[in-house]
């Protein structure tokens, strides 16, 4: 039989899925981080169709480079040549989970989405993707006079700072906790994705827990996320709040940068699990843009629902990167 494999490699899942005639069908899921090598997987996934495909996408997130995948939030790297041993196909192609989740907005529909800001229909234009998940990928997908194309980017690792007294404390406090990420050795610049993604909350929790002197009780996103939603914890709801106006700042900011007229998407795990995270104080920091205020609130701002958009994209990638 003629098919095609696809795969959305996260920091956490690695999920894999064959194409045939159009249709997206045989998803199976590996963790990512454990015993098992991506190779392993893909060597497993084929294993169970007893087959090989005539393509390969693979979208991952971290760093795609001259035939060679290396993931940012797990220890797992994959080169090129050696998936084409393993499917027996020269036809294998590398590309970023996000350029694949901006890939997937290419056949995106309202069924898909629940509107946040401005017209439920979807508006033609360049369309903006950002999701807070393991870590913070972001994508886009570009309207050109050929049709739409993905561009992947690295807006998770633009730069936040704090906006008043109780931020700058907890920020000052963020230095010890995850120094790696600070952007500047005089200041308070971090990384976005150290705050804004399911790696950095648990450091967050922390560095505002330190900055209201009380003791740290609660350890996993989750945790923390239904305590701040149940109003049971004064930390948790600061680092809620905290999480709402950046994640609001950071989208607005890129959606100028790239004139996303076709609407802002909102994707990744930690919003789908948490959709009241964008709740009017994300809405306030999206549209807070100075002279440009009017722009940001006439963009759409949509929470992307479907949790396939990864595995869609790559389809919708297939045959259009090398």
């Amino acid at each position: 039989m003629s098919w095609d494999l696809i795969a959305d490699i996260g920091g956490t899942n690695a999920r894999f899925a064959m194409v045939r005639d159009g249709e997206i069908t045989r998803e199976k899921t590996f963790p990512t981080k454990g015993d098992h090598g991506l190779l392993d997987a893909i060597s497993m996934y084929l294993d169970g169709v007893n087959s090989t495909p005539d393509r390969v996408i693979l979208a991952a997130a971290g760093t795609v480079s001259q035939g060679h995948v290396k993931l940012t939030n797990a220890d797992q790297q994959i080169d090129i040549t050696s998936v084409q041993e393993l499917c027996k196909t020269k036809d294998v192609a590398f590309i970023n989970d996000f350029a694949a989740a901006a890939w997937s907005l290419a056949t995106v529909t309202q069924s898909d989405v629940s509107t946040i800001q401005g017209m439920d229909e979807i508006p033609t234009g360049n369309r903006l993707i950002i999701g807070p998940g393991t870590g913070l990928g972001v994508g886009m997908l570009i309207l050109t006079g050929q049709g739409y194309f993905a561009v992947p980017g690295e807006g998770g690792h633009v730069r936040i700072a704090p906006t008043d007294a109780f931020e700058t404390k907890v920020f000052d406090a963020f230095k010890s906790i995850w120094p790696e990420t600070l952007m500047a050795k005089d200041g308070l610049h971090f990384e976005a994705e150290a705050f804004l993604s399911g790696t950095g909350l648990p450091q967050l929790y922390r560095a505002v827990c330190f900055a209201l002197n009380c003791k740290p009780t609660l350890n996993t996103p989750k945790d923390i996320l239904v305590a701040a939603e149940q109003n049971t914890e004064q930390a948790a709801i600061k680092t809620a709040e905290i999480f709402q106006k950046h994640l609001g700042f950071v989208a607005g900011d890129l959606s100028l940068a790239m004139s996303a007229s076709g609407g802002v998407f909102i994707a990744g795990g930690v919003v789908a699990a948490n959709p009241w995270l964008l709740n009017q104080s994300f809405i306030d920091a999206f549209n807070a843009g100075g002279r440009f205020s009017a722009a940001r609130k006439n963009t759409p701002v949509y929470l992307y629902q479907n949790t396939r958009f990864g595995l869609i994209g790559a389809a919708n990638a297939l045959g259009k990167t090398g």
